[in-house]
């Protein structure tokens, strides 16, 4: 899928979360619906034959969600996040329920005070270079940093660090992409920021 589709299904993942974290009225009811949300999560991650019914283009939208509903049953999910299931599934999201859930992750990190954070580097760093890219990107974020780290090997050194609302692209495999464009277009190159 391109980048384009990506930013796309991420936006609308949002947009859901967004609105289910806007629909809980109580503390008890936003209880339950992080426990909730838990649970699904592990069931998706669990099962495989569920992750590609839900992609599915040959079921519709209606069978997906009366499947959604049985599962929600047999959990004894709540009925707000019952509700949450059958809307996405009503309006054909089904398929993107894990980047939904994913999105109400950090929606429910926002609202407990937290901030997630992806650290992608190369290769493993030490602690005292992760130390110092995350006490930087704690001077831009509000509430207590969660960072997930990972290594990529195609961003060929550097690094790249991502929230919700900030992305610092730090990598050598954007730096090249960069002195390409610029020898592309024939504008030279500013390594100032490198």
């Amino acid at each position: 899928m391109s980048s384009k589709g990506q930013n796309a299904i991420r936006l609308v993942a949002v947009k859901y979360a967004k609105a289910l974290s806007g629909a809980v009225k109580s503390e008890a009811q936003w209880l339950e619906v992080k426990k909730n949300a838990r649970e699904f999560i592990a069931i998706l991650e669990e099962s495989s034959e569920l992750r590609k019914f839900l992609r599915a283009k040959n079921f519709s939208a209606k069978v997906k969600a009366e499947v959604m509903m049985d599962v929600a049953v047999k959990q004894g999910f709540g009925e707000s996040f019952k509700n949450f299931l059958k809307l996405v599934c009503e309006h054909g999201r089904a398929g993107e329920l894990k980047e939904i859930f994913s999105a109400l992750n950090r929606e429910i990190a926002r609202k407990d005070g937290q901030t997630p954070a992806l650290l992608i580097t190369a290769a493993k760093i030490s602690d005292g270079e992760k130390n110092k890219i995350l006490a930087a990107l704690k001077k831009s974020v509000q509430g207590e940093l969660i960072v997930t780290e990972k290594i990529d090997p195609e961003i060929l050194g550097g690094f790249s660090v991502q929230t919700d609302h900030i992305t610092v692209d730090a990598s050598a495999r954007t730096q090249l992409k960069k002195l390409l464009q610029s020898v592309k277009e024939g504008t030279g190159y500013d390594d100032s920021s490198v």
